[in-house]
């Protein structure tokens, strides 16, 4: 997966994955960004203003 972060956009990074990734690919790329971010997230942003979904 090609992560790049952009100059003068802050935190925001565009993800960009391989044409040719299939679907299971896909999928545990997501598993994985959404784990990463779960143990992170907590550090950064208070429990009070994170709303469950």
């Amino acid at each position: 997966m090609n992560v790049v972060q952009l100059p003068g956009l802050g935190g925001v990074f565009r993800i960009a994955p391989a044409l040719t990734s299939s679907h299971a690919e896909l999928e545990l790329g997501l598993e994985i960004l959404d784990q990463a971010l779960a143990d992170v997230v907590p550090r950064f942003i208070p429990s009070s203003a994170v709303t469950p979904s």
